[in-house]
């Protein structure tokens, strides 16, 4: 995977950890739809300038877009989030699914 792509990737992910639809985030940002689809994709590259406004689209700094730690933590918080949602018995499902998981390593 190169940059554009792991680029791409990220805010998309960002974006739907954050519940918002790819038109409203291309509104929001002040892009085209097709231009934001070309970044998620990994197409064409994202500017620095493009990068910010996407930035504060997800009220997330520059720094911690590159930040891995910052990353991880989002997406363990939803992880918990969705744990959470779950009745006693889908977390009994879900352990014993992450168990069969870890068997593979």
């Amino acid at each position: 995977m190169n940059i554009k792509e792991m680029t791409g990737k990220k805010i998309q992910e960002l974006r739907n950890q954050k519940s918002i639809s790819i038109t409203k985030f291309s509104y929001a940002v002040g892009i085209s739809y097709t231009h934001l689809k070309k970044i998620e994709d990994g197409i064409t590259s994202v500017g620095i300038e493009t990068l910010q406004s996407i930035c504060d689209a997800l009220d997330i700094s520059l720094s911690d877009f590159f930040n891995e730690e910052y990353f991880n933590n989002t997406h363990t918080d939803s992880l918990f989030k969705e744990i959470n949602r779950l009745s006693e018995s889908e977390r009994v499902a879900f352990l014993d699914l992450i168990a069969e998981i870890n068997k593979y390593k």
